[in-house]
């Protein structure tokens, strides 16, 4: 996979967990939560404390984001 910005990573992020939760954007509050981040750590608190992602998921999907 190459790398993509961080922006894009997001919105697939939130793409994927609103159709996982399968949710309207409005009413998931995980993809609310990502809605508020600016940068990679903070995506990946998100989703390690919705249990979306484990630890170490956040260290092997950073070497996707520019």
């Amino acid at each position: 996979m190459s790398k993509i910005n961080f922006k894009d990573y997001l919105k697939d992020c939130i793409k994927m967990v609103v159709e996982c939760h399968d949710e309207d954007i409005n009413d998931c509050k995980m993809a609310q939560q990502l809605k508020e981040c600016s940068n990679y750590g903070q995506l990946a608190d998100v989703m390690v404390s919705w249990e979306f992602w484990e630890e170490d998921e956040r260290y092997e999907n950073l070497q996707y984001i520019k």
